[in-house]
């Protein structure tokens, strides 16, 4: 049994997509305003604010979504301040808005165009973050410069330039790339727990098939070239590009990790393992698992799951 929405429209106060544009709306405000004041888990709960805006869309159309997003924005305002209201629509908002409204099509979920946002959307909150440092000294790499050596500071470990100036030189990406994993886990979270409980709308779609639009590939290698030409020292920006273009092809290399072995009894063990290793050593084993999803896009087509 599903509770999908039937209709476009919220036109009767009992319609259940109006109770979930607000119960979605209410719940990812405190979630994120409890990270804001400091309170306990606060970080945990501030990057799961976006699962109810998923829910929402997800579960109970496009309606739902932006009113629980125009919701949210008024009590982060009211309860909040204009600098926490900011944060949490660009961060949650928006993305939100954009990965859903681009993955329904013809009542069903299409993953193509949401896996392409995981990596545009960041890019742009980059972009934005930039242009927004352009009138600090140094632009943003000053600025992470800056940011590096507080928290160097912060730890008590000894100042060293050099050492803050290669810790800001990473800063834009892993930005890049944590959002977009936040974005991927609250949105395949959102449609796990609607499916489970009967509440999902869509089937959900089988994410080690993905494949992301062709042009996509444009994108890592112009922000590859800008890198490569970029003067030493004012690079930060394009390596972050380069980053959050790949975290897509990241992606489709998890899907094709978990698609593997699917009937083999060890197979939750050997994923726990195989996220403990890429934990303990991210850079090399992302690395590894992004040539996974290049080679899943352009190449190898995995087998489609046995009929039953």
């Amino acid at each position: 049994m599903t509770l999908g929405p039937a209709r476009n429209g919220m036109d009767s106060v009992n319609d259940p997509r109006l109770l979930a544009a607000g119960a979605a709306g209410l719940a990812s405000a405190v979630l994120a305003l409890w990270a804001f004041r400091g309170l306990p888990a606060g970080p945990a709960f501030f990057w799961l604010s976006p699962m109810p805006l998923f829910m929402a869309g997800i579960g109970f159309g496009q309606g739902a979504l932006l009113g629980s997003v125009g919701l949210g924005m008024v009590l982060m305002l009211l309860l909040g301040s204009g600098l926490t209201a900011g944060i949490w629509l660009v961060a949650f908002g928006l993305p939100a808005l954009a990965l859903t409204m681009a993955g329904l099509r013809n009542g069903r979920i299409e993953p193509s165009m949401p896996l392409a946002m995981l990596g545009i959307y960041p890019a742009a909150v980059l972009l934005m973050v930039a242009f927004v440092a352009s009138d600090a000294e140094g632009g943003l790499d000053g600025v992470l410069r800056g940011l590096a050596a507080g928290g160097m500071t912060r730890l008590g470990m000894p100042m060293d330039d050099g050492f803050a100036a290669q810790i800001a030189r990473f800063m834009a990406g892993a930005l890049a790339f944590w959002l977009a994993v936040a974005l991927a886990v609250n949105g395949t979270g959102a449609q796990s727990l609607l499916t489970r409980f009967g509440m999902a709308s869509m089937a959900t779609p089988a994410w080690r098939e993905a494949r992301l639009p062709r042009w996509f590939a444009v994108l890592p290698v112009l922000a590859g070239l800008w890198f490569v030409l970029a003067p030493a020292g004012g690079d930060a920006l394009p390596l972050g590009l380069v980053t959050a273009f790949l975290t897509p092809f990241f992606f489709q290399g998890l899907g094709v990790i978990h698609g593997l072995g699917r009937d083999f009894p060890a197979r939750p063990f050997l994923l726990g393992g195989f996220y403990a290793v890429l934990v303990v050593f991210i850079f090399p084993v992302a690395i590894f698992v992004v040539g996974i999803g290049l080679f899943s896009q352009f190449g190898w087509r995995p087998s489609p799951p046995p009929q039953i």
